[in-house]
């Protein structure tokens, strides 16, 4: 199987034509869809990139509490997943949060931030929000996988 330019020699295994990647990445994903984050990490997170941290909060508001605690520890996500629509700060709240927290901090790079939705992947207020990916909840296995590889091994979004 091909993802992108990185290959799966066997399930779970991911490497780049002439150097295998060790690392465990952190994935922080913030939904309250059950069912999309247990699929989430049976179908992409432990199947492709085994030994990740994968972090998964239902409120937008104690998600957000929790990352401004990392991000002050100098200890963030390789990647932060979100939804729209759950309790507390919505999905786009929480986009715009993060990056007011980044930018207060001075962080240097902005972590990757791939949002949800089943109803649009249009979010106006999110048009010019740097590192950020969008996809509709419908999209394929592949193509989420692709993203997070993009996101935790390539260049990043934009």
């Amino acid at each position: 199987m091909e993802l992108g330019s990185w290959l799966i020699s066997k399930r779970g295994k991911l490497f780049r034509p002439g150097r295998i990647i060790n690392n465990a990445p952190w994935i922080f994903h913030l939904d309250d869809h059950q069912m999309l984050k247990m699929g989430m990490w049976e179908g992409i997170i432990k199947p492709f990139f085994p030994g990740a941290r994968y972090t998964t909060v239902d409120d937008g508001d104690e998600a957000f509490k929790e990352l401004e605690n990392c991000y002050q520890n100098f200890n963030v996500p390789d990647v932060i997943f979100t939804d729209i629509l759950h309790p507390g700060l919505d999905g786009r709240k929480f986009v715009l949060a993060i990056r007011r927290l980044e930018k207060r901090l001075n962080w240097p790079k902005p972590v990757p931030i791939i949002i949800f939705s089943f109803v649009s992947n249009e979010f106006p207020e999110l048009e010019n929000v740097e590192r950020l990916q969008r996809f509709n909840k419908c999209d394929g296995i592949n193509d989420l996988a692709e993203a997070i590889e993009y996101a935790l091994y390539g260049e990043g979004f934009r």
